[in-house]
């Protein structure tokens, strides 16, 4: 993936900016003094207010699809791209993204999710070197998830299809997790494959194979619709 950098220092973004999107988006922590970025408002927010009939209102200028792009990105970063360890709030790292939610396209977020992830990953392990455990970690989890069953030395599921994500039902997580796993829970019990997305797998036929940069394209256009982001903001709620 190509494209600008994802902004994270102030001093990549205009004067003020980190400090007016505080204010938009946090709460004052009164016993701290600091602001937390709570997902679930934007959650709400992206809901959008009803009409009469139970139908939701259309965004009525660009100031409110402004708005609401920027909400959707505090979702998708806070909860499933670049979550910290936070909870339900999002990291105020993360402003600097969401100023720039509007322009999403022009960015490169596989970089900056990716550097995202490697940053908790090393915390994570300072910690397990320091005091023998880490009661959990940031970063997209979910990725690594993927990343792993995909590297299974087993059949694929669906090796063709992008994004990865879509074709790994629970059922298929909960199948390959079950064959991985050691009588003593722990898992790494099937070796893996050296494979690379895009290429063909060693297991797998190449019929009907499609451009990965086509099933990709095809997932952006599809995250621009606003019925899509609201979708993705309900199923959050309900995980």
């Amino acid at each position: 993936n190509s494209g600008l950098p994802v902004p994270v220092k102030e001093s990549d973004l205009p004067p003020g900016t980190l400090k007016a999107m505080a204010l938009k988006y946090g709460e004052k922590n009164t016993s701290t003094s600091k602001s937390t970025i709570i997902i679930a408002k934007s959650v709400k927010e992206l809901a959008g207010p009803v009409e009469g009939e139970g139908k939701i209102k259309p965004l009525a200028n660009q100031r409110d699809r402004a708005s609401s792009m920027e909400n959707f990105m505090i979702v998708l970063l806070g909860q499933i791209l670049c979550p910290s360890t936070d909870g339900g709030n999002m990291s105020l790292k993360l402003l600097g993204a969401v100023f720039v939610a509007k322009n999403a396209s022009l960015y490169n977020w596989c970089e900056f999710c990716h550097t995202w992830l490697l940053d908790y990953g090393d915390a994570c392990q300072r910690k397990i070197d320091h005091q023998g455990y880490a009661a959990g970690t940031g970063g997209c989890v979910l990725f690594l998830l993927i990343f792993y069953l995909d590297h299974l030395c087993r059949h694929p599921v669906r090796w063709d299809e992008f994004p990865r994500i879509k074709v790994w039902t629970q059922e298929e997580v909960d199948e390959a997790k079950n064959r991985d796993r050691k009588a003593s829970e722990d898992y790494g019990r099937i070796t893996t494959v050296d494979v690379v997305y895009g290429d063909p797998h060693p297991l797998y036929g190449r019929e009907g194979r499609r451009s990965p940069a086509v099933e990709v394209a095809e997932m952006v256009a599809h995250m621009t619709s606003l019925e899509w982001r609201r979708t993705l903001a309900q199923e959050v709620t309900e995980m």
